[in-house]
């Protein structure tokens, strides 16, 4: 994952039949971060944002998990999954199927967007707030 949080999301609503293994990976790696002392915040309204967001990353990691499977080795999808479906060939649901699955990659996804976006605001609009209260040197 490189860029921002949303330059993924963007990317992510455009391939929502497949998702990186990397994403998964990032992902599981700041949640293992977010627990730790260092990522304790103090003020409670910034503390319930960055909740959210670890909630909604928690939440697209097992929502997802649900509904893709590793990609067939072939054609550079190593490193890659795929929405069960498109993974296990045709079956006489699949378009229904399809589209139900790509619809949990697409909305995981989106809370992710939204949660991470709600606590970026609010650090920004503290942060703001914060300067303006201390003197200037």
């Amino acid at each position: 994952m490189r860029g921002s949080l949303r330059d993924w999301g963007s990317w992510q609503l455009g391939l929502a039949n497949s998702i990186s293994a990397k994403t998964f990976q990032v992902f599981e790696e700041y949640l293992a971060t977010a627990g730790r002392p260092e990522s304790i915040f103090y003020n409670d309204e910034l503390l319930v944002a960055h909740q959210a967001f670890v909630a909604a990353v928690r939440n697209f990691l097992q929502e997802t998990a649900q509904v893709v499977s590793p990609a067939p080795e072939s054609g550079g999808t190593i490193g890659w999954y795929v929405i069960n479906v498109k993974a296990g060939g045709w079956v006489d649901d699949y378009d229904e199927r399809y589209e139900k699955e790509m619809s949990v990659v697409e909305e995981a996804t989106r809370n992710v967007v939204e949660a991470w976006t709600r606590y970026a605001m609010l650090a920004q609009r503290l942060k703001i707030a914060h300067e303006k209260r201390e003197p200037q040197v």
